[in-house]
């Protein structure tokens, strides 16, 4: 049975992490689930080291990013 469950891998986020950044239900729920919020460039590596609000503004930019994937 296939599941109804897509999962969601930027091209632009680092392919390092074994997991996806998103994944949506079926198109008519609409949701999306979000995964990854990691300190990660697009090499894999963690920026900001140290610095909580650098890694908070990181994770941010990655769930925007593993948002923009999922958009039509």
């Amino acid at each position: 049975m296939p599941s109804a469950v897509s999962l969601i891998r930027s091209a632009t986020l680092s392919d390092v992490a074994e997991y996806a950044y998103a994944a949506t239900a079926p198109k008519e729920a609409r949701l999306v689930f979000l995964a990854g919020a990691c300190p990660l460039d697009a090499d894999g590596a963690t920026v900001a080291v140290g610095d909580y609000a650098g890694h908070a503004a990181a994770c941010v930019a990655t769930m925007k990013d593993a948002l923009a994937a999922v958009v039509d």
